[in-house]
C-alpha cells in the first residue's frame, strides 16, 4: 500500500474515533491499523466492537444506490455461503446507539445533533 493509501486511512480512521468520541463513546485506534493482529486486530475497538474501516473515493457507490432505494434504513446482504452483512448510514448508526441507551442526550430528552459532516455535536 502506498504512503497516500496510508495517510488517507489512518486520517479517516481518526475522523471516525474522533466522531464517536465526541458523543462520548469509547473509541480508540488500534497500533499499526491492526497488522499486528490477534488483540490488535482491526482498525479500530469502539466499545467492546472491533472495526474496521474502508473509505474510497467512489468504490461504494452500489451500496449507496440500494440504501437509497425506498429510503432504506438497513441494508442486508449475503455472498453465497457467507453470513449475512447489515449496512446502514450514520442517522441510522445514531438511532441504533440512542436506542441501547450507548448515546447521550442533551436534558429534556432531546437526542444531541450531530452535524455527520464535521463529526461535532
Amino acid at each position: 500500500m502506498g504512503m497516500k493509501s496510508r495517510r488517507k486511512g489512518a486520517s479517516f480512521e481518526r475522523e471516525v474515533v474522533a466522531f464517536h468520541r465526541n458523543l462520548g463513546l469509547a473509541a480508540e485506534r488500534i497500533p499499526l491499523s491492526g497488522a499486528a493482529k490477534g488483540s490488535f486486530a482491526g482498525d479500530l475497538r469502539l466499545g467492546p466492537w472491533t472495526v474496521e474501516c474502508k473509505r474510497r473515493a467512489d468504490g461504494f457507490r452500489e451500496l449507496y444506490t440500494w440504501l437509497a432505494h425506498d429510503n432504506a434504513d438497513l441494508l442486508v446482504l449475503r455472498a453465497d455461503r457467507q453470513d449475512l452483512l447489515v449496512v446502514l448510514n450514520q442517522t441510522t448508526w445514531l438511532q441504533l446507539l440512542r436506542l441501547a441507551g450507548l448515546l447521550p442526550t442533551v436534558p429534556g430528552g432531546e437526542a444531541i445533533a450531530v452535524n455527520p459532516a464535521q463529526g461535532d455535536i
